[in-house]
């Protein structure tokens, strides 16, 4: 039995591609059936949206659709969206009322592939130092005379 899971084990670690797991668990999209700016995301469903399914079996696809004026339904004037649900329980949502049919496909993928991580920024991080900070203002002449830093004026 022990010779069965280490086999197992090897020929798993080999296969870095069906070793990875996606982040992704649920991909839902909201488009109302008759509005004007849902059109490209209606476009998308009816032509790509298959094939991403069949190349993602282990995400969970919704198509969220309300008809205009339904109870329920996503307001005059908005446009629709699309939300991936990931495993560390967030979530992420993309507006589509002004994206083209290419933009929505690129926007589906950015989901799938994304990791559901809180995006955070690089530039505000603290800076730690093991050096003590320097304490007062500098001056020539108080610097140490047997430094070889020593400047004579």
């Amino acid at each position: 039995m022990a010779s069965n899971i280490r086999n197992l084990k090897s020929s798993n670690s080999n296969k870095l591609s069906q070793s990875f797991i996606p982040q992704i668990t649920k991909f839902t999209l909201a488009v109302d059936d008759f509005a004007p700016s849902h059109e490209a995301l209606r476009k998308f469903i009816q032509s790509d949206l298959i094939d991403i399914a069949n190349k993602n079996k282990n995400v969970e696809f919704i198509i969220q659709g309300v008809a205009k004026g339904a109870r329920g339904s996503l307001g005059v004037g908005n446009g629709g969206w699309i939300k991936g649900e990931y495993i560390n329980g967030r979530d992420k949502v993309i507006a589509t009322n002004r994206l083209n049919h290419q933009s929505i496909k690129t926007k589906v993928q950015l989901l799938i592939d994304s990791s559901g991580k809180k995006i955070v920024p690089l530039k505000n991080a603290p800076i730690e130092s093991t050096n003590q900070s320097v304490r007062g203002i500098w001056s020539p002449y108080h610097a140490n005379q047997n430094s070889s830093s020593h400047w004579k004026i």
